[in-house]
């Protein structure tokens, strides 16, 4: 039975490929047995005189050239499957991105990848256009992966022992989404009630208050939130651990395996992990020269980050409120930032999580400034820092570890991610 594709609700957002390559180069492309019979049909290994995939943990993918770009990109930039053959012959994952699809109720969800630079630039046509493909994409990845799109459960995690029901979640992610769209406040005041609404659901006896009371607690908290805006008391001056907290979280967010990093041996793999533990108590200790990641070669000091300010053009202001607001729109509204799309995290933590990647999105524009021997971030830095955040989102094992956990939940008390939040605001 196919399912019908829920389209992604993000307020005037667009997207049409506009051949960046990025993905083509960045990403690690699983297939499916159909995507290998498709590239095998073809004579793909013969054609490029070269292995098309290669096996890597149980699984295949597709191969790269010695440049770090797909075996299938052409000098021009364009997909030899794509060009030669057609678009629907290339594997379901690149076809699908930046689109994502999870399974929900009877329906499947439809996610954006804001790791993608045209997602981020918003260019392109209306997201519903591209309905009619995601349907069949959907049944494409059904057929070729039946448990890829599993039932969902019935009830929805709040905390990891409260379930609440579907529509109690759904009035949990409307009232939120409210405070998202309220644009007669300014982003940073939206930002701080967001914080404080999840800050109080934290701090209550939730599991004393059946789903009606939930909701309706829910709703009274982001309408008092909404109503007062502006006049929201300042969070207090993040502390040391706070700060190092988000620096490990940037580490971890910043530090992704390369196709190259992917299939090396194990002896090599060791040497990688100590320098990679050298550059964590770098980032940790945030003093001195920014170090290496692998989104970037580190230039510049922490002192010089910290002292970075914001200078905006006449029309960024809007268009960093624009962007920020439909990233928490796909994040919360469209529920890519808990549950399955998420690690499986609850409702709760996931919410936290997404409130602490906007910190760290404020934290990576000004480290954009600082390797570009700039004194300020604009746009472009925001836009550079969302990228980042957003590849790692729901895709690096460490940031769904129990140590990222332990870190979301300190930081969920004591003020801390409101406080964060607004020291590396971006508007």
């Amino acid at each position: 039975m196919r399912l019908p594709v829920i389209v992604p609700d993000i307020w005037q957002q667009q997207f049409s490929c506009r051949g960046c390559t990025n993905c083509c180069r960045e990403l690690v492309v699983h297939l499916t047995d159909a995507d290998r019979k498709k590239i095998d049909d073809a004579d793909w290994a013969q054609r490029l005189d070269v292995e098309p995939y290669v096996k890597l943990h149980g699984g295949y993918v597709l191969n790269h050239a010695d440049d770090g770009a797909c075996v299938f990109l052409t000098a021009a930039g364009r997909c030899r499957i794509h060009e030669e053959i057609g678009g629907t012959e290339k594997p379901i994952a690149c076809q699908l991105f930046p689109f994502t699809l999870e399974r929900e109720a009877s329906n499947v969800r439809a996610g954006l990848r804001f790791d993608c630079p045209t997602v981020t630039r918003n260019d392109g046509a209306p997201l519903p256009s591209h309905r009619k493909d995601l349907e069949r994409l959907a049944g494409a990845l059904q057929d070729a992966l039946p448990g890829a799109l599993r039932d969902a459960p019935e009830h929805v995690a709040l905390t990891k022992d409260i379930k609440i029901s579907q529509d109690t979640a759904d009035a949990l992610v409307v009232a939120i989404d409210r405070l998202i769209a309220r644009r007669s406040l300014s982003l940073h005041a939206r930002l701080l009630a967001i914080c404080d609404l999840i800050g109080h659901l934290h701090g209550a006896r939730l599991n004393n208050l059946d789903q009606t009371q939930l909701s309706e607690l829910v709703t009274m908290l982001a309408n008092d939130l909404g109503e007062r805006g502006e006049e929201l008391p300042t969070p207090p001056e993040p502390k040391r651990r706070w700060l190092k907290m988000l620096r490990q979280s940037a580490f971890a967010h910043a530090e992704y395996a390369t196709f190259e990093q992917a299939v090396i041996t194990a002896r090599p793999s060791l040497g990688y992990r100590w320098t990679q533990l050298k550059r964590a108590l770098r980032m940790g200790n945030g003093r001195g020269a920014i170090p290496d990641l692998s989104c970037g070669a580190g230039k510049g000091t922490f002192e010089q980050l910290r002292a970075m300010t914001v200078d905006l053009d006449r029309d960024e202001p809007e268009q960093v409120d624009q962007l920020v607001t439909r990233y928490l729109q796909s994040r919360i509204t469209n529920r890519g930032g808990f549950g399955r799309a998420y690690y499986s995290w609850p409702l709760l933590p996931g919410l936290h999580a997404t409130m602490l990647a906007v910190a760290l999105v404020g934290w990576f524009a000004r480290w954009s400034a600082v390797r570009a021997g700039k004194s300020s971030f604009g746009f472009d830095d925001v836009q550079v820092g969302l990228r980042i955040v957003d590849r790692a989102a729901g895709r690096a094992p460490e940031l769904g570890a129990r140590t990222a956990e332990l870190r979301i939940g300190y930081l969920a008390g004591e003020q801390a991610l409101v406080s964060l939040v607004s020291a590396y605001s971006v508007g």
